[in-house]
Formats: structure tokens, C-alpha cells, sequence
């Protein structure tokens, strides 16, 4: 039996870790390289006795969609290498991920569409900040201050309501004095 060279993904949010692996890559293969869409996004990665090799990556920010990742080496060309779909969907990171009521809090979404003008991102079903417009890559950033509630754990959710893409996340509001 023949093994092709091929690629594998895991993951699926702009900006966040993807793990790609490969294998059936030429034995000890050296200066592989990962593209995105036709675009490196890691570079000098080696293969192992057996062709086998897995990279941590970060995924660029890139809208909601399917995207070709794609792997080749000095050997194994781009061609000869079955490449995977990458899947980008929506999510959102808090930056601090806790605080107390009044912490200024960054949120910063990812994998929405781009140039989606009517995001809401809200605080236990509350609008805290509605009307956020994704840039051309589906991203957005902006800040809001954590409301006057009880400690403990609290959703924060980003939607959009033209693509019904949406992301949740648990915040955790510590007590003040």
C-alpha cells in the first residue's frame, strides 16, 4: 500500500492555537511550510524518521468561513500533498477574564463576518456593548466595565444577528468592597 502526504487540522478560531500535523511527508524532511489560503503561516518545520510532523500555529484573523491549509517541503510539493479545510467560527476573548463590578474589561471577537456592522456582545443577556462592527478579517475590539452584580460566574455572549454567528464565554465577577 502507498500513504499519500497529507494534512490534519485542529482548532478553529482566528487568532487562537490550530495543531496541524502531517505525515507520508518525505523521511526527516527539513523547511516544511504551512500556508493558509496560499499564505505561510509557519515555516522551518521538520519531519520525522517515519515523514511525520505536527506544528502549533496561530490562525490569522480571518472572517467566518472555509479556508485551504495547505503543507510542502523542499520533497513533498504542495502538489503532491492532500491539503484540509480549516473552518473559522466565531469566538470572542476577555481580557481580564475576572474582575470585580467597575473592572475595564477588553473584548476582542474574531471569525465574524466581515464587516458586520450590528454585533452585540452582552452581559448575562444585557446589552454592554451593541452595534460593534466587524473589520475586513471578521475581528472587533472594545472595552466595556463590568456592571454592578453578584460574584461569581456570569456569561458574556457575542452575536450576530445577520449571520446568527455567536460566541459565549463564562466571566467571573469577584467581590469588591
Amino acid at each position: 500500500f502507498t500513504v499519500s502526504a497529507g494534512v490534519q487540522v485542529s482548532g478553529g478560531t482566528g487568532g487562537a492555537p490550530l495543531t496541524v500535523t502531517g505525515v507520508g511527508f518525505a523521511p526527516s524532511e527539513k523547511g516544511i511550510v504551512v500556508q493558509i489560503n496560499g499564505k505561510p503561516v509557519a515555516s522551518g518545520i521538520n519531519a520525522d524518521s517515519n515523514g511525520s510532523w505536527t506544528a502549533n500555529v496561530v490562525a490569522p484573523a480571518l472572517a467566518a468561513g472555509q479556508y485551504t491549509i495547505d503543507a510542502s517541503g523542499p520533497t513533498t510539493t504542495s502538489g503532491s500533498a492532500h491539503n484540509t479545510t480549516l473552518a473559522i467560527a466565531a469566538g470572542i476573548v476577555a481580557s481580564p477574564a475576572k474582575g470585580s463590578p467597575g473592572t475595564p474589561v477588553k473584548i476582542t471577537g474574531s471569525g465574524f463576518q466581515a464587516g458586520e456592522g450590528n454585533i452585540s456582545v452582552s452581559f448575562d443577556s444585557t446589552p454592554v456593548l451593541p452595534g460593534l462592527t466587524a473589520d475586513g478579517n471578521g475581528g472587533f475590539t472594545a472595552s466595556f466595565q463590568v456592571p454592578v452584580t453578584p460574584g461569581g460566574a456570569h456569561t458574556l455572549t457575542a452575536v450576530d444577528p445577520t449571520t446568527s454567528a455567536s460566541s459565549t464565554i463564562t466571566f467571573q465577577v469577584t467581590p469588591s468592597i
